[in-house]
């Protein structure tokens, strides 16, 4: 009897949410048949099977947050279980067969429910059944609409007597559980130190206008360029032994808003990238990461972050607190570009300024260290024509 165990699927990952079982006890597989159905750090996983076999039993129920390394399914050959099958009944009875979980009447055990992680967990708030639902989307695909829809109706359907003044509850489970244990152990290890400082703007808006392109690739450009003069900052930390891994190229990981939350997929390659190249790079992970499309390898590997609110704010931030990514050393926020008072060769004008905070750990990276950094990043994104070479 082989035991398929919860596989690490991503660097940092400790646990994953359970969101659909695709096969049942006495199913046959193949090696290669896709078993279950995961989300790990705001990503889909479709778990393959290890092994040809019988499905003999399977755990866990769907929504459950399962740890890394607990039994998923038992995998017996097929010899053995048509042993099984054909035992007598008395020991038949000491293992019953099991109902897949999380399934109903409503479909046949091998259906799959089509809807996004953030559907499902709009469902699971809403008290809604997506196995009882047909969605309205692509392919049968549940859209969020379904879901409030099939809300509203049951709210309908409810007598009066059955409202509760108690307070709606949002558990942290799933990927936010994990961020949530990420960013924790991020506050509790790290010395993390936070600089708050300023840059202009003009040339950037110069350089946008010229290659018709948003502020975001080129403050990538320019965030690349000032990495590759920086050991320390384009690096992780062997969480071993506690030393320094130097990264030989710069691999970015940009945070971006997606349906389910904050996801941070990594770029390779943008420091020898052209500004338009990278913009298209950019523009298509933030389609993908809308979607709900980016895989486990898209999140790995990061050697930087780079956090911007710039087209979320109306309000003016001015600065923040971004909390490291581990096993990186530093992460970097910047603003969207806005029209502030400064002086400019001993004259007070209003101008074009952009605000940045950067936490860096204290443990790798010292003061002066990080001055350096930041006098040529702003070099470099006052002037983004020396990064664009």
């Amino acid at each position: 009897m082989f035991e398929f165990k919860l596989p690490d699927v991503g660097e940092g990952i400790h646990e994953a949410e359970l969101l659909e079982w695709r096969v049942a006890p006495g199913d046959r597989v193949k090696e290669g048949d896709e078993i279950a159905v995961i989300n790990t750090d705001k990503i889909t996983v479709e778990l393959p099977s290890p092994r040809t076999g019988v499905i003999t039993a399977i755990h866990g129920d769907v929504g459950d947050v399962i740890e890394v390394g607990t039994v998923l399914v038992e995998i017996a050959s097929e010899d053995s279980a048509q042993g099984t099958m054909d035992a007598p009944a008395t020991a038949t009875a000491l293992a019953p067969p099991q109902k897949p979980a999380g399934r109903t009447s409503a479909r046949a055990a091998k259906d799959i429910v089509v809807a996004a992680p953030a559907v499902r967990r709009l469902a699971k708030e809403r008290g809604v059944d997506l196995t009882a639902l047909l969605g309205s989307g692509q392919d049968g695909r549940i859209l969020p609409a379904d879901v409030e829809a099939a809300a509203s109706t049951m709210t309908a359907e409810a007598p009066a007597a059955e409202a509760s003044s108690m307070p709606r509850r949002l558990p942290l489970t799933g990927a936010r559980a994990v961020a949530a244990r990420h960013l924790t152990a991020s506050l509790n290890t790290a010395a993390t130190t936070t600089t708050s400082f300023e840059a202009m703007g003009d040339g950037l808006a110069q350089a946008m206008a010229q290659h018709g392109i948003s502020p975001l690739p080129l403050i990538a450009k320019c965030l690349c360029a000032a990495l590759c003069r920086h050991t320390r900052f384009n690096a992780t930390i062997d969480q071993a032994d506690g030393a320094l891994l130097p990264h030989d190229g710069v691999d970015l990981g940009i945070a971006m808003a997606a349906k389910d939350g904050l996801v941070v997929p990594v770029f390779r390659g943008l420091d020898k990238s052209s500004p338009e190249a990278a913009a298209t790079a950019i523009d298509a992970m933030a389609a993908r990461a809308r979607a709900g499309d980016l895989q486990t390898n898209d999140l790995q590997g990061g050697s930087f972050t780079l956090s911007s609110t710039g087209g979320l704010e109306q309000a003016t931030i001015i600065s923040t607190r971004p909390i490291i990514n581990p096993p990186q050393t530093a992460i970097l926020w910047v603003s969207r570009i806005v029209a502030r008072p400064r002086i400019r060769a001993g004259v007070l004008e209003a101008g074009p300024m952009l605000a940045l905070s950067l936490s860096f750990d204290h443990r790798y990276i010292d003061g002066a260290e990080a001055t350096y950094f930041i006098n040529d990043l702003v070099a470099f994104l006052e002037a983004p024509e020396t990064a664009l070479r």
